[in-house]
C-alpha cells in the first residue's frame, strides 16, 4: 500500500498521453520530465524516437568566404526555432545516443527576434558530414519549414544538399546562385524530388547550364510554386531582354507551359531587365491565364504595353506600368512564398 501511494499521478499517464503533451505544447517538455524519473524516461524516449510533429525550422547552409583563413572551406549551418518549441529541440538533440559526438559543435546565437531561437554548426566542406546530417535530421524532426542554399555553385555546398536525409520533407528550398550550371540543375532537380518540395525560390545571375527552359519546365511538374529573382548583370539593362541567365528569348511560350504542369503559383521578379517579356507576351500572359481552367497565382515585374484592371474567369488581373498580376479571386490576398 505505501509502495502504491507513494506512485506520483504523473507516473500512472499513459505513454501516448505524454506524447500527445510534448507535441500539442513542446515547451512543458523540460518541466515534465522534472516531475518524476518514470516522466523524464517517457518524455526522453518521445524525443529519441523520430518526431511526427515538424518544429517549423529553417536551415540555411552557407559555404564560408574562402578569403578568411579562420573559416575557410567550412560550411556554416544555421537552423531558426520557432522560440517556443527551442526547448523541444534542445531535448531532441541531447537525447541522441550519440549527442556527445557532435552536441559540443552547436551553438545557440543570439539573435533580435524574439520569436525564434538560432543554433549554429560549422563542418568542414571537405569532410563527410552524414553523421552529424542524421543527426540533426533526427531532431529537426520528418519536416522542415525551409532550407535555404546561400551559395549554391560551390560543390561543398551541393554534397551538404545531396547528404541530407531522403525521408526529410522540406516545404521551401530557397537557392542563391551566381552561376547556374547543369551540376547545380542536377543537383537541385534531385533535391526537390527526393524531399517533395512544394515551394522552390531562385536567386540567380548567370548561366552555363544547356537547357535552361528545360530545367524550368522540369521544375514546374515538381512543385506547385516558383518564386525567380533575377538579380543585376553588369553590361545588361533594362532594355535587355536576359532572365534566368538567356539573353534574346521569348519567354511568354514557357510560362504558359509551365502552368499547364503542376504549377499554380510563380513570381518573377526581374527589375535588371524589364523586356524579357515582350508586349505581345504581356498580352497573351493575362489572357491565356485565366482561361487555363486551374486557381492561378501570377505575379511578375514587365513592361507592359497597357495599364488595365479588369475580372476574368473568377480571375483579377491587374497591369501596372511595372507589374503584371493574374490572380484568382480566392487567393488574392495570398502572398509571396519567400520574402
Amino acid at each position: 500500500l505505501k509502495e502504491t501511494e507513494s506512485v506520483q499521478a504523473s507516473d500512472l499517464f499513459p505513454r501516448k498521453i505524454v506524447r500527445k503533451i510534448v507535441d500539442y505544447s513542446p515547451e512543458s517538455a523540460p518541466e515534465l520530465r522534472l516531475t518524476s524519473r518514470s516522466m523524464k524516461s517517457c518524455v526522453d524516449e518521445c524525443c529519441l524516437e523520430r518526431p511526427t510533429v515538424p518544429l517549423g525550422i529553417d536551415l540555411s547552409i552557407l559555404l564560408c568566404c574562402q578569403g578568411e583563413p579562420c573559416c575557410a572551406n567550412q560550411l556554416s549551418v544555421t537552423a531558426r526555432v520557432p522560440a517556443r518549441k527551442a526547448n523541444l529541440f534542445e531535448l531532441r538533440l541531447k537525447a541522441r545516443p550519440d549527442s556527445q559526438n557532435y552536441l559540443k559543435g552547436i551553438h545557440r546565437v543570439p539573435t533580435t527576434e524574439g520569436a525564434f531561437v538560432e543554433y549554429r554548426l560549422q563542418l568542414d566542406a571537405q569532410a563527410d558530414n552524414s553523421g552529424v546530417l542524421d543527426y540533426l535530421g533526427e531532431a529537426v524532426g520528418r519536416e522542415i519549414r525551409e532550407v535555404a542554399l546561400l551559395d549554391c555553385h560551390d560543390q561543398a555546398t551541393l554534397s551538404f544538399l545531396s547528404a541530407l536525409p531522403e525521408w526529410l520533407e522540406i516545404e521551401q528550398l530557397r537557392v542563391t546562385v551566381d552561376m547556374l550550371s547543369d551540376d547545380v540543375v542536377d543537383h537541385l532537380l534531385s533535391a526537390v524530388r527526393k524531399h517533395s518540395v512544394d515551394c522552390f525560390g531562385l536567386w540567380i545571375s548567370q548561366s552555363t547550364a544547356s537547357h535552361e527552359v528545360n530545367f524550368l519546365l522540369r521544375l514546374s511538374s515538381l512543385v506547385r510554386c516558383i518564386h525567380i529573382e533575377q538579380t543585376e548583370i553588369e553590361g545588361i539593362g533594362r532594355h535587355d531582354q536576359y532572365f534566368c541567365g538567356v539573353e534574346h528569348y521569348d519567354w511568354t511560350p514557357t510560362i504558359l507551359d509551365m502552368f499547364e504542369r503542376k504549377l499554380d503559383k510563380l513570381y518573377i521578379r526581374n527589375l535588371a531587365s524589364a523586356r524579357y517579356l515582350s508586349h505581345n507576351g504581356c498580352e497573351a500572359i493575362r489572357k491565356h491565364l485565366p482561361a487555363l481552367g486551374k486557381k492561378v497565382w501570377f505575379c511578375a515585374t514587365c513592361n507592359p504595353p497597357v495599364i488595365c484592371n479588369y475580372k476574368e474567369h473568377d480571375h483579377h488581373v491587374f497591369v501596372s506600368d511595372t507589374y503584371l498580376k493574374v490572380k484568382h479571386s480566392s487567393r488574392l490576398c495570398e502572398a509571396c512564398d519567400f520574402h
